[in-house]
């Protein structure tokens, strides 16, 4: 996805922040000794929240270039100081960064692709979720249904996205040599995690709203009624299926009526 206009205006701004005229000179100064060396803050606050934020967001880095994403992580860094004991929580800020950044104007796929990789980040430090009891599911009696909830599994994320957003992120996770077009009809995703792996599914319009209405602090029996205004009953009972399955559902209650 070779963007021209995008590296005129990525070289000008890297320029403007660096006061450096050739890609030769840009390259000196960000390998080994002038002020934004990763070498010389070796042993800095500012090298370590360099080097966290690098390692958190590698697809963007491939989706723009290096001298680009780094010169922007250390802007990031200058004007949003870290104020967290764990510098794993540090970085949650950067796709609102991006979002408001004019030089990637010209990119907003790079915000959703920020915002599925800093999700990834958290997934990969939680504990393994617990699976969905089937056993005790499979107790209820039809009685139970009045009072049923579901609950999706913790820090799911659903985007909704203008653009192949999937696409994108495959392209950049398995370094795909591919053309996308962005004008394709835009993408849902799911990012969950299964015991103790992060995942991403590309989802279809019918999952996304079959999960975005369990958000709703509804039992179930409500929840399927205003379902199946978009589904027939087959196939929501298809998708709570894999929702459990793929773990989106990871456990029920039983609410007061």
């Amino acid at each position: 996805m070779h963007n021209h206009l995008l590296e005129t205006i990525q070289n000008i701004w890297i320029q403007q922040l660096t006061g450096v005229p050739s890609s030769e000179e840009l390259h000196n100064l960000l390998i080994p000794t002038d002020y934004n060396g990763v070498a010389v803050y070796e042993e800095s606050s500012h090298a370590a929240l360099f080097n966290h934020l690098k390692d958190s967001f590698p697809l963007c880095c491939r989706l723009v270039g290096e001298s680009f994403w780094y010169a922007l992580l250390h802007q990031y860094i200058k004007t949003h100081p870290s104020k967290e004991y764990d510098i794993n929580a540090y970085g949650d800020s950067l796709p609102l960064f991006i979002e408001t950044f004019e030089p990637v104007k010209t990119v907003p796929s790079l915000i959703e692709l920020s915002e599925i990789e800093w999700h990834w980040h958290i997934l990969s430090l939680m504990s393994p979720v617990r699976p969905f009891n089937f056993e005790a599911f499979s107790r209820l009696d039809e009685a139970d249904f009045q009072s049923l909830r579901f609950h999706l599994t913790p820090n799911l994320k659903i985007i909704q996205s203008q653009f192949p957003i999937y696409q994108i992120w495959e392209m950049n996770y398995f370094e795909l040599d591919k053309e996308i077009n962005l004008n394709e009809p835009g993408e849902s995703i799911v990012l969950y995690q299964k015991e103790n792996v992060p995942c991403i599914m590309l989802i279809n319009e019918e999952e996304r709203l079959f999960l975005e209405y369990l958000l709703k602090p509804l039992p179930w029996h409500q929840i399927a009624t205003l379902l199946n205004e978009y589904m027939n009953t087959n196939r929501l009972s298809e998708i709570l299926t894999k929702s459990m399955s793929y773990q989106w559902i990871n456990q029920f209650t039983m609410e007061a009526v």
